[in-house]
């Protein structure tokens, strides 16, 4: 029967959750997620397509002993214990078990286990970052294909040492990204676009850079008219934008060893003086300039910055910078100096042939440090 293969799902996760030791010594929250998960077993085996939740003073007297005249509304115990549950299972579906085929939560407001296949979590996701971009049902369905492939490729590859908690898995990407950070509440992708204007080019850049962690699916998005200082502060910041969009990011740019002139629409090295023009025509075959920057924040945060002219460098730069450059697939023609990649602050700027918005070729002309 179909249900004991979700009861044996079920009951493996739970057993996974327990011996993660993400809930500590607490017996209460193991006790209130045994209890939760049992109801969810009961009506699978009931057939049930809908799911009653508990009630308050049910959960109170089953899992913490209470007596039949528990007040609800003076005791808070319940409410507490299940929000410090669901904080839990965020937490362990971020790290630990990040690779895990379904994930279970806690929605806000019930007292119920939710069961979600990760793939679904990944074009919910989708979805939501479409329709805040305004794109049409084809792109998201495209997208959402192309996003779920990348997902399947990572559950699929094995490797001989685990990656760190809450940071990329830098033998499966470039190791430009080992130093960041990537837990939930520490970083921020802003992309360079006005609102419901990004480009389909800006999305598939945006779904690269999904790829490199799970941890991203809880990561805030915002457009650069969005982004205060604050956030420059207090997160660690992905740009994906042209380089007329930076906005507030621009001042770190300005103060970097390759300079971008706003009135001019220019780029500038400070070693050579060469300058780099943006291109005029680009419905025939152009040349595009890329810069992938990795720049220290106010306060030893981390701003990564994936710019360009036009969309082809973006698109250019997001698959460089997700891609290992010891792939036997797809090579790299090139290699970047090893103290760059260890260095605080440091600018690569890329040649890249391009065609109608497309990147053909690219080859990297400027790699400073400063």
């Amino acid at each position: 029967m179909s249900y004991i293969i979700c009861k044996n799902k079920l009951l493996e996760q739970l057993k996974k959750i327990n011996d993660s030791n993400v809930l500590g010594r607490s017996a209460n929250l193991a006790n209130l997620l045994s209890y939760l998960i049992d109801n969810e077993i009961k009506r699978i085996e009931q057939g049930s397509n809908t799911t009653n939740s508990p009630k308050e003073i049910e959960i109170a007297i089953a899992v913490f002993d209470k007596s039949a005249d528990f007040n609800v509304a003076e005791d808070a115990s319940v409410r507490v214990h299940v929000s410090r549950l669901r904080k839990k299972l965020q937490d362990y579906y971020q790290k630990q078990g990040c690779k895990e085929p379904i994930q279970l939560s806690i929605p806000v407001g019930e007292y119920k286990i939710e069961v979600v296949q990760t793939n679904k979590l990944e074009t919910n996701r989708l979805q939501t970052i479409s329709r805040k971009f305004g794109l049409n049902k084809s792109l998201i369905a495209v997208l959402a294909a192309s996003l779920l492939s990348v997902i399947t490729h990572f559950w699929l590859v094995k490797t001989a040492k685990p990656a760190k908690q809450t940071q990329v898995n830098t033998q499966q990407v470039n190791t430009i990204w080992q130093q960041f950070n990537f837990g939930q509440t520490s970083s921020l992708i802003v992309l360079g676009a006005s609102k419901n204007q990004a480009s389909k080019s800006h999305i598939l850049a945006l779904k690269n850079i999904l790829s490199l962690s799970n941890d991203f699916r809880y990561t805030p998005i915002k457009f650069t008219d969005e982004l205060t200082t604050k956030d420059l502060k207090q997160q660690n910041v992905i740009y994906i934008g042209h380089y007329q969009n930076l906005g507030l990011l621009s001042s770190f740019i300005q103060d970097s060893a390759i300079k971008y002139n706003s009135q001019t629409n220019t780029l500038t090295t400070l070693d050579s003086a060469t300058e780099y023009t943006a291109p005029e025509n680009t419905q025939q075959q152009y040349i595009d300039y890329g810069l992938f920057a990795k720049l220290q924040g106010p306060r030893k945060n981390t701003l990564y910055i994936l710019s360009g002219f036009t969309d082809s460098a973006l698109l250019w730069l997001s698959w460089f910078s997700t891609h290992n450059k010891q792939s036997e697939n797809e090579q790299i023609s090139f290699t970047l100096p090893q103290a760059i990649e260890q260095a605080d602050n440091y600018q690569l700027l890329f040649k890249v042939q391009s065609i109608k918005g497309a990147d053909i070729d690219a080859e990297l002309i400027s790699a400073l440090e400063f």
